[in-house]
C-alpha cells in the first residue's frame, strides 16, 4: 500500500506529520491543536491518559502515527490552511484497513472551533477520500457517527456518504458504550 503524504485542496494542505516536521515545531503545533478544544472534542473520543496532554506524548504520537503510515497500516493527515502553513487546524484519518473481499477502512476527522462552518472539514475529506480511492485498493470507506452529532452528519453528507443505518453500542466515548449511525462511500473510480 503507498500512501500519499501530502494532499494539497483549493485552500488546504493536508500533511503527514512526524516529530521533526516544520522544523521540529509539530509537536508543539499538535499540543495546541488537541488542548485548546480539548473539552469539545473529548464528548466524541474515548477516554485520555493522564500524559496526553503533554509535549513528550504527541511527539510519540507523531513518530508512531508516522511510522505506521509508512507501513501502510494507519492514515493520518494534519490539515493546515495554505495562508497559514504552521497552523494546525484539523485531522483526518483512515483506520481500520479490512483487505479482501472488504476492501474498506473507517474514517474519522476534527477540526478546532474557530474553523468549523467554513466548509474545511468537507473540503479535507473529499480530497483525502478522492487520494485514497485513487491510489489504494479501497471499495469503501465508513464514517461513524454520534447521532447527537449534528454537524459530523452533515460533513459526511456534503462529502457524499450515504446513510447505512444505526450500530446499537458499537463505539465506547468516554466510557460508556454509544449509538452510532454508519455512513459509507463506494470508490467512485472503480470500473467493476
Amino acid at each position: 500500500m503507498e500512501i500519499q503524504m501530502e494532499i494539497e485542496t483549493d485552500r488546504l494542505f493536508l500533511k503527514a506529520l512526524n516529530s521533526n516536521s516544520m522544523h521540529k515545531e509539530a509537536p508543539k503545533a499538535l499540543l495546541k491543536f488537541v488542548s485548546d478544544d480539548k473539552e469539545d472534542f473529548l464528548k466524541y473520543e474515548t477516554a485520555k491518559s493522564a500524559d496526553f496532554y503533554t509535549l513528550n506524548f504527541q511527539k510519540r504520537t507523531l513518530d508512531l502515527e508516522y511510522k505506521l503510515m509508512t507501513e501502510g497500516k494507519y492514515i493520518r493527515y494534519y490539515v493546515f490552511l495554505k495562508n497559514e502553513p504552521s497552523k494546525i487546524i484539523g485531522t483526518v484519518s483512515f483506520s481500520m484497513y479490512r483487505g479482501i473481499p472488504y476492501c474498506s477502512l473507517v474514517t474519522g476527522y476534527k477540526f478546532a472551533k474557530d474553523y468549523r462552518n467554513r466548509g474545511y472539514c468537507t473540503e479535507a475529506l473529499k480530497g483525502a477520500c478522492r487520494v485514497i480511492f485513487s491510489t489504494l485498493n479501497v471499495h469503501q470507506i465508513y464514517a461513524y457517527i454520534m447521532p447527537s452529532n449534528i454537524p459530523s452528519e452533515k460533513v459526511v453528507q456534503n462529502a457524499d456518504f450515504l446513510y447505512e443505518g444505526l450500530s446499537i453500542k458499537c463505539l465506547k466515548v468516554q466510557n460508556k458504550w454509544e449509538d452510532h449511525k454508519i455512513y459509507k462511500i463506494l470508490n467512485p473510480f472503480e470500473t467493476a
